[in-house]
């Protein structure tokens, strides 16, 4: 039997788990349609062309549009009655004289005949973020009908692009949540929910009571929205459609015009990776957010989150913090003689696990430590290592020893990273990998997330 692994890492937690991850509440899609007018139509020019970039929405890649005969961004040749960029872009006062923020231009389309839709595919970060079990998403949009027969239209997330047709549907059968307009009876057109399980149009299509959207006149424009709950699996998940008339208070569950109920494992959820909409109609779309909170999506104390700057804030905070603890250990290391280094020794069981013995230093109060021991299965730790921000080992095992109380931890959430090999049979701090990196840029991280202890929270 191999012998085990074991050493040691000093580390800091408390500042940097707060900041490993984002405060809740945040807007996570904003695409307020900041593109130059393509309009006119049939001109040749439309949304999605080579004209410009149309990448400039917060967490989502470039827009790609099409018709239903596959015309349109990857073609070259323009859409049949294509969307276009307006000149404008679209405004909302709420009934107590609230103006939603707003900005850019507008997507519209002015000629009715044939069927368009436009797909985005969602930020991988984005997507962890809007799709997680116990969580809710929002998402809201500002719409307007021109008339003639009412819409015919789809929004939401889903797990393939949308084709153009009438029903909504997906380039193959897939998953999918978000919210219709869709012919009820006559003329009028109906908000609905839209579930896709597996299937290429809406799988489940429930209707408003009476439509909202009657044709041929026009409409006025709209703030809808759709919140979801994502509970976890075997629980049913939640989806709610809404009309906004108060910008500034989360609408209770009980006022959506419609509602269901579907249940999709967290792997489903986690491929709804592409943000589609589809239009048979004529009108405009404006203003398009996701976020995790009602304030979130309606410009209310939900600040679009750069995620990247955000890592790069992060990671500095990181590095002024280890070069902290570096110093006081050294500190302390010098004061002792040595022992400090020799009580870092590595050991060896008789075990085929990896085992690292983790020390909580306080960098205002060097006394001040939390002594850990976390324990990966054989076969699971490379080296060099690379588990990312909330890694869970399947079969690690965290045991903190605190005032006498020791807590386990199975599968605690980290992350454990070196852009080179270590050496694990001495302490990991002050080693190239861990701390400053000969011939790579940054250094090596580690970390807990959600620790729960008596005392309180990692």
């Amino acid at each position: 039997m191999e012998s085990t692994n074991r050493c040691s890492l000093k580390f800091f937690i408390c500042t940097i788990i707060l900041l490993a991850r984002p405060a809740a509440g945040e807007l996570l899609i904003y695409e307020p349609f900041e593109y130059l007018p393509t309009t006119e139509v049939n001109d040749g020019r439309f949304f999605g062309d080579q004209t410009q970039d149309y990448n400039r929405g917060q967490g989502l890649a470039a827009w790609i549009h099409r018709d239903r005969d596959g015309n349109g961004t990857v073609t070259g040749i323009a859409p049949a009655n294509e969307g276009d960029i307006a000149d404008e872009g679209v405004t909302f006062v709420d009934t107590f004289g609230n103006a939603l923020p707003v900005s850019g231009n507008a997507y519209e389309r002015r000629i009715r005949g044939g069927q368009v839709a436009a797909s985005a595919a969602i930020d991988p970060s984005v997507i962890d973020r809007i799709t997680e079990d116990c969580s809710t998403m929002w998402m809201s949009f500002l719409f307007q009908d021109f008339g003639f027969a009412g819409p015919d239209f789809g929004i939401g997330i889903h797990s393939a692009n949308m084709v153009a047709d009438d029903n909504q549907g997906l380039e193959s059968p897939g998953y999918g949540v978000g919210f219709g307009i869709v012919a009820c009876e006559g003329q009028g057109r109906c908000i609905r929910t839209a579930v896709y399980e597996n299937s290429i149009g809406a799988s489940s299509l429930p209707a408003e009571p009476q439509p909202t959207f009657n044709g041929p006149a026009s409409s006025e424009v709209f703030l809808l929205a759709l919140k979801v709950n994502w509970n976890p699996d075997g629980t049913f998940d939640e989806v709610f459609a809404f009309i906004i008339d108060d910008i500034m208070n989360e609408p209770s569950e009980e006022d959506a015009v419609i509602s269901d109920v579907f249940d999709f494992d967290l792997e489903t959820q986690r491929s709804l990776s592409v943000f589609n909409f589809s239009d048979t109609q004529v009108g405009y779309v404006d203003e398009i957010r996701v976020g995790t909170t009602f304030q979130s999506v309606m410009g209310q104390g939900g600040e679009v989150v750069d995620l990247e700057a955000q890592l790069a804030a992060v990671t500095a905070e990181r590095d002024a913090l280890l070069a902290d603890i570096q110093l006081a250990y050294d500190e302390v290391n010098a004061a002792t003689g040595g022992a400090a280094e020799e009580d870092l020794i590595a050991v060896a069981p008789t075990s085929s696990a990896t085992i690292f013995d983790l020390v909580w230093t306080n960098s205002g109060l060097p006394a001040d430590t939390i002594e850990m021991t976390i324990e990966f299965p054989e076969g699971t730790v490379a080296n060099p290592v690379e588990f990312g921000f909330g890694t869970s080992i399947q079969g690690s095992v965290l045991t903190i020893d605190y005032q006498g109380t020791v807590t386990v931890i199975n599968n605690p959430r980290i992350v454990f990273e070196s852009p080179v090999e270590l050496d694990f049979s001495r302490e990991l701090m002050g080693q190239n990998g861990f701390g400053a990196t000969a011939g790579e840029e940054g250094s090596g991280d580690f970390n807990l997330f959600g620790v729960e202890v008596p005392e309180g929270s990692f």
